[in-house]
């Protein structure tokens, strides 16, 4: 069945999906303008006329899209939460209550404001997305930093060699805060030895184009307690950089809170003007950040889209897969990263700090 019911032979070749592709051909020709010498800019010109033109006379000659399944807003506070149900308080119908085929537990709370989208199919209110606070605090840094000395990293990825992540997170936690940071090693060791115990395994897979890596679990409190007692550290830092599936619609992808291109500006443009855009599944790093206390309390966490694990490559329609060990070589742009993932740590005055090294 197709799509759109064209009213005009003049669709048979144009239809409605061809306006966003010529609207992104002008978009991406203003973009490298100014990279062409004056005689292509003229070029430029006639393009963006000869585009413009047939951006008007597809939109003459298409009709709307059939009527899609109407989706609802709601905001507000979430009462109570399962794997599989969501209720949102908008303190105005009392709480709704919606179905979800992902699990929040981790990230969101009794308490928690949230946007979710959602639609009615058989009588029940199926989630279809939702927004949360991507770091939550519920001990706020200016009380949690002072009574740390000495923190641990507990570290996984199921993304790739994520090694030098890991060193420059520790970096930064020794240089701004003066802290002691134990061997992570020590982490993993206890971590090996406690899963184990209990049957399960600790994932390190690195992806590949046709596979898809089981997905991370995060660290109980038993572990935290362990983790803490034998480093005799004042605070465990759970990083976990996770293997993400994104939907491809365009040469722009957004995630927890990163926004990143596909390819370069000229494939950009080659792509609209040819209209074969990028379009599927896209892979991606996503880093999780959990910091407990010894008992395994959490204090704060943080959620954070990290790199595309695939770009474009000239006019190929398939993307590359690009490791993630590639990413964490750009020395600039991890420190600039984590300047933003720790921002409410570094906003602390620095005499906490000072407070904390002299005790």
């Amino acid at each position: 069945m197709n799509e759109f019911q064209p009213r005009a032979p003049f669709t048979k070749w144009f239809g409605a999906r061809t306006l966003p592709r010529v609207a992104g051909a002008i978009v991406a020709l203003n973009s490298i303008c100014p990279m062409m010498t004056r005689r292509n800019c003229s070029l430029h010109v006639v393009l963006s006329a000869l585009a413009g033109a047939a951006l008007v006379a597809v939109s003459a000659g298409i009709c709307p899209a059939s009527p899609a399944v109407k989706a609802h807003k709601l905001g507000g506070m979430v009462t109570a939460i399962e794997p599989a149900l969501l209720t949102i308080d908008d303190g105005k119908q009392g709480g709704v209550t919606l179905h979800s085929r992902e699990d929040y537990t981790e990230w969101v709370f009794p308490g928690t404001r949230v946007t979710a989208w959602y639609h009615e199919q058989a009588g029940i209110l199926v989630l279809d997305r939702l927004e949360y606070p991507l770091e939550i605090a519920p001990v706020p840094p200016r009380d949690f930093i002072p009574g740390i000395h000495k923190v641990i990293l507990l570290p996984s990825s199921n993304a790739g060699d994520a090694r030098r992540l890991f060193d420059a997170i520790e970096g930064l936690l020794r240089k701004s805060f003066d802290w002691a940071i134990s061997h992570r090693l020590l982490a993993e060791e206890i971590r090996r030895r406690h899963e184990k115990a209990h049957g399960a395994r600790v994932i390190h897979a690195e992806p590949r184009d046709e596979t898809t890596p089981e997905p991370l679990s995060p660290a109980g409190p038993l572990l935290i307690e362990k983790v803490a007692s034998e480093s005799r550290a004042d605070a465990v830092l759970e990083v976990r950089v996770e293997y993400v599936l994104l939907k491809v619609k365009s040469h722009t992808a957004e995630w927890d809170g990163q926004r990143e291109n596909f390819g370069s500006a000229r494939s950009r443009f080659a792509s609209a003007i040819t209209m074969r855009p990028v379009r599927g599944e896209g892979s991606a790093a996503t880093v999780a950040f959990k910091l407990h206390d010894p008992r395994g309390r959490l204090l704060w966490s943080r959620r954070r889209g990290f790199r595309l694990l695939a770009f474009q490559v000239g006019m190929e329609k398939n993307l590359r897969h690009r490791p993630l060990a590639e990413s964490t070589e750009d020395n600039s742009f991890v420190d600039s990263w984590l300047k933003e993932v720790f921002a409410s740590w570094l906003a602390v005055p620095a005499k906490s700090a000072d407070a904390t090294a002299r005790r």
